[in-house]
């Protein structure tokens, strides 16, 4: 069984969000995560101007699950190893553009707008526990009609993975995550609040990137093209965004990390910031999980993909294949 940690602040986050969000509605045929039809597509116009500067070529498309359709952006070679990306909470699966060139020549990279979360996927029931994660990861693959697949998670993606490897392991290759939210250990609740509740009740660009400069070492953060967009699209969505019930992150118990038994590469930023202890968490990596290597980024932080993109694909790319 999974430990779940009772962090009631997380709560008071997610309510304060709800309450916001849950006014000027309309009762149209629209995402459960969106406000409005227009909003909406307001926020497919604004992710569809970030594709239109996707470094390499892509499909985007729409996969039926019973948790919804799933947006996901797919690229690279269709005979090349499979890898599954799962981005960071609050993102989508547009954060890859950092270093979607660099996997391009070595994977089939499918990347999933996580269901409930700020990309184009439309939900049609919410994820209740962890749990429903992995399900929701099982339902995609069988209907893209792909067997066993490599995975890499950053953030809220990385507690993602860990879920994932531990229902269906039979599924996995190897695995990649990148500083996880939650799993192993769990992120910092009181400074997730700090700089993330402005954004969320009242979202413009100053408060993204005030956010965004949290999360990453480069100064200015994300100014350039590429990272632009992103924050103009983050301005958007969640201009736009109505939250739905939120997911309990949890952390799992020793027994249950020592039953991962697939090849684990864990990444953290020497400048991470999302932990009371970075090193107490690797150490707890380290001891539970048998098959695990785990690499420092120097001049990193959270933002792993943005701040170092080259090594970090680099990483990927030498342990994956």
């Amino acid at each position: 069984m999974l430990r779940y940690l009772k962090h009631h602040t997380l709560f008071i986050f997610f309510i304060c969000f709800i309450i916001i969000n849950c006014t000027c509605t309309d009762n149209n045929n629209r995402p459960l995560t969106y406000k409005s039809t227009e909003g909406y597509q307001e926020v497919q116009n604004s992710y569809n101007s970030v594709l239109k500067i996707w470094p390499v070529p892509y499909e985007s498309k729409f996969v039926k699950t019973a948790y919804g359709q799933t947006h996901v952006i797919t690229w690279g070679k269709k005979n090349d190893p499979p890898l599954v990306l799962f981005h960071g909470g609050g993102n989508c699966a547009l954060m890859w553009i950092f270093i979607a060139e660099q996997l391009a020549n070595s994977f089939y990279v499918i990347a999933p707008d996580t269901v409930g979360d700020v990309g184009l996927s439309v939900p049609i029931k919410p994820f209740i526990t962890t749990d429903d994660y992995a399900e929701w990861f099982l339902e995609l693959l069988n209907n893209m009609d792909i067997l066993k697949v490599n995975i890499a998670g950053i953030s809220w993606g990385g507690g993602i993975a860990l879920q994932i490897v531990l229902k269906y392991p039979e599924r996995i290759n190897k695995m990649v995550i990148m500083c996880p939210a939650w799993g192993i250990d769990m992120f910092r609740i009181w400074a997730l609040l700090y700089h993330s509740l402005p954004v969320a009740i009242f979202p413009n660009s100053e408060r993204v990137r005030n956010l965004l400069e949290w999360l990453s070492v480069k100064r200015p953060a994300f100014a350039d093209n590429k990272g632009d967009k992103i924050v103009n699209y983050l301005v958007t969505a969640f201009k736009n965004y109505k939250s739905p019930k939120s997911v309990q992150p949890i952390v799992f118990t020793d027994e249950e990390l020592r039953q991962i038994k697939i090849p684990i590469l864990l990444m953290i930023g020497d400048k991470e910031v999302i932990y009371s202890d970075p090193d107490k968490m690797i150490k707890r990596a380290k001891d539970t999980i048998l098959n695990i290597k785990c690499k420092i980024i120097p001049k990193a932080g959270h933002a792993l993909i943005y701040d170092r993109p080259e090594m970090t694909s680099q990483e990927i790319i030498r342990f994956i294949k």
